[in-house]
């Protein structure tokens, strides 16, 4: 059982949750903030409102979370659900175009983004294009999952994880060519 793991019952304190929360915050902000940019890479406002809101679900998930696989996986499937949520509510809401220059009074306001910035908006796009299972695999993969977490996510055998990544990565590098 997880160090901090607590039993699915009413008794469980504060104390434990806000520890198991904390724990949740220092080890996987990261990786969820980067599935954020993932669903949400041009639109900064978007992005972080996403990530409150799995930081949310998370701290009220806490409540009844029992230690039942890897908590990795556990942050990574209340993200992930919580993400489609924010999908499928976008969907719902009529298109906004955010004007961040026209509020600034300089026209170098509006910076250019750096190439390795660039570059993770060409990956994310790229990913997106990709059929829902092989997104969901390499999301996981890119946020430094072991091919056993990925297969347990996703109920196929680590074998062949490792070769759809093999896949995925090729499809993802012929893509990015053809858009040369």
């Amino acid at each position: 059982m997880h160090p901090h793991a607590m039993k699915a019952t009413p008794h469980n304190s504060d104390q434990c949750r806000t520890q198991l929360f904390d724990e949740v915050t220092t080890d996987y902000s990261r990786k969820i903030y980067g599935l954020c940019r993932q669903f949400f890479p041009h639109d900064c406002v978007l992005c972080d409102d996403l990530y409150y809101d799995i930081l949310g679900h998370i701290w009220h998930g806490l409540r009844d979370y029992r230690d039942e696989g890897h908590l990795a996986t556990w942050v990574y499937r209340v993200s992930l659900n919580t993400a489609r949520s924010h999908l499928r509510e976008q969907a719902r809401r009529p298109l906004t175009v955010a004007l961040a220059a026209a509020d600034s009074d300089s026209p170098d306001a509006a910076l250019d983004p750096s190439p390795d910035d660039y570059m993770l908006e060409v990956l994310y796009s790229l990913i997106n294009r990709l059929p829902e299972r092989d997104r969901q695999i390499i999301r996981l993969y890119l946020d430094d999952f072991s091919h056993a977490d990925i297969a347990a996510q996703t109920g196929l055998s680590v074998t062949n994880i490792a070769t759809r990544i093999n896949r995925i990565k090729n499809k993802l590098i012929k893509m990015y060519n053809e858009t040369k």
